[in-house]
Protein backbone atom coordinates (compact mmCIF):
# COMPACT_ATOMS: atom_id res chain seq x y z
CA UNK A 1 0.00 0.00 0.00
CA UNK A 2 1.23 3.60 -0.87
CA UNK A 3 0.68 6.91 -2.04
CA UNK A 4 -1.89 7.26 1.40
CA UNK A 5 -2.26 10.77 3.19
CA UNK A 6 -4.35 10.89 6.28
CA UNK A 7 -6.12 13.89 8.33
CA UNK A 8 -7.77 12.94 11.86
CA UNK A 9 -9.57 15.91 12.97
CA UNK A 10 -11.00 16.36 16.17
CA UNK A 11 -13.30 18.91 17.19
CA UNK A 12 -12.74 19.19 21.26
CA UNK A 13 -16.14 17.95 22.94
CA UNK A 14 -14.72 18.72 26.42
CA UNK A 15 -13.25 15.39 27.41
CA UNK A 16 -9.74 15.37 27.74
CA UNK A 17 -8.14 12.34 26.16
CA UNK A 18 -3.96 12.65 27.30
CA UNK A 19 -1.34 12.09 24.70
CA UNK A 20 -2.59 8.33 24.77
CA UNK A 21 -5.99 8.79 24.41
CA UNK A 22 -5.34 11.05 21.58
CA UNK A 23 -2.78 8.35 19.23
CA UNK A 24 -5.40 5.37 20.38
CA UNK A 25 -8.41 7.70 19.14
CA UNK A 26 -6.53 9.14 15.74
CA UNK A 27 -5.02 5.23 15.36
CA UNK A 28 -8.19 3.85 15.64
CA UNK A 29 -9.95 6.12 12.99
CA UNK A 30 -7.36 5.52 10.27
CA UNK A 31 -7.58 1.79 11.00
CA UNK A 32 -11.64 2.30 10.59
CA UNK A 33 -10.35 4.16 7.05
CA UNK A 34 -8.16 2.15 5.50
CA UNK A 35 -9.84 -1.35 6.38
CA UNK A 36 -13.29 0.10 4.22
CA UNK A 37 -11.00 1.21 1.33
CA UNK A 38 -11.14 0.17 -2.10
CA UNK A 39 -7.60 -0.02 -3.37
CA UNK A 40 -5.87 -1.81 -6.75
CA UNK A 41 -2.77 -2.68 -7.39
CA UNK A 42 -0.69 -0.48 -9.39
CA UNK A 43 1.76 -2.04 -12.43
CA UNK A 44 4.37 0.15 -13.66
CA UNK A 45 4.06 1.48 -17.18
CA UNK A 46 6.56 2.08 -19.66
CA UNK A 47 5.51 4.92 -22.99
CA UNK A 48 6.95 3.73 -25.69
CA UNK A 49 6.71 4.72 -29.69
CA UNK A 50 6.49 2.13 -32.63
CA UNK A 51 7.08 2.87 -36.00
CA UNK A 52 7.05 1.24 -39.21
CA UNK A 53 6.00 0.98 -42.97
CA UNK A 54 2.46 0.22 -43.36
CA UNK A 55 3.73 -3.48 -44.46
CA UNK A 56 4.09 -4.34 -40.84
CA UNK A 57 1.02 -2.87 -39.78
CA UNK A 58 -0.30 -6.77 -39.08
CA UNK A 59 2.62 -7.32 -37.01
CA UNK A 60 2.67 -4.42 -35.46
CA UNK A 61 -0.91 -5.23 -34.24
CA UNK A 62 -0.08 -8.88 -33.10
CA UNK A 63 2.53 -7.25 -31.00
CA UNK A 64 0.24 -5.00 -29.10
CA UNK A 65 -2.57 -7.65 -28.58
CA UNK A 66 0.35 -10.24 -27.50
CA UNK A 67 1.90 -7.65 -24.98
CA UNK A 68 -1.54 -6.47 -24.43
CA UNK A 69 0.08 -2.43 -25.40
CA UNK A 70 -2.69 0.41 -24.17
CA UNK A 71 -2.51 2.72 -27.61
CA UNK A 72 -2.51 6.15 -27.15
CA UNK A 73 -2.19 7.19 -30.77
CA UNK A 74 -2.00 6.11 -34.39
CA UNK A 75 -0.54 8.54 -36.87
CA UNK A 76 -0.73 7.86 -40.29
CA UNK A 77 2.23 9.89 -41.96
CA UNK A 78 5.10 8.54 -44.00
CA UNK A 79 5.13 5.38 -41.64
CA UNK A 80 2.80 4.07 -39.49
CA UNK A 81 3.46 5.55 -35.41
CA UNK A 82 1.86 4.02 -32.54
CA UNK A 83 2.22 5.83 -29.22
CA UNK A 84 0.81 3.50 -26.39
CA UNK A 85 1.98 1.90 -23.00
CA UNK A 86 3.61 -1.03 -21.90
CA UNK A 87 4.31 -2.97 -18.34
CA UNK A 88 7.52 -2.08 -17.73
CA UNK A 89 8.67 -5.66 -16.88
CA UNK A 90 7.20 -6.69 -20.26
CA UNK A 91 9.24 -4.44 -22.57
CA UNK A 92 12.88 -6.13 -22.84
CA UNK A 93 10.25 -9.25 -23.86
CA UNK A 94 8.72 -6.80 -26.94
CA UNK A 95 12.27 -5.80 -27.61
CA UNK A 96 13.02 -9.75 -28.21
CA UNK A 97 9.94 -10.00 -30.45
CA UNK A 98 11.18 -7.26 -32.77
CA UNK A 99 14.35 -8.65 -33.15
CA UNK A 100 13.45 -10.44 -36.23
CA UNK A 101 12.03 -7.02 -37.96
CA UNK A 102 14.34 -4.70 -35.70
CA UNK A 103 15.71 -3.50 -39.53
CA UNK A 104 12.44 -2.14 -40.34
CA UNK A 105 10.85 -1.17 -36.66
CA UNK A 106 11.80 1.92 -34.32
CA UNK A 107 10.93 1.50 -31.15
CA UNK A 108 11.62 4.17 -28.39
CA UNK A 109 10.86 4.02 -24.70
CA UNK A 110 10.64 6.29 -21.63
CA UNK A 111 12.32 3.40 -19.53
Amino acid sequence: MGQICAVVTRYFGGVKLGTGGLVRAYGQSLNESIRLLETEEVVPQSAISLSAGYDLTGDLEQLIARFSIQVEERLFEEQLVIHGRIEAQQLDDLKQALQPIQHKVTLTADE
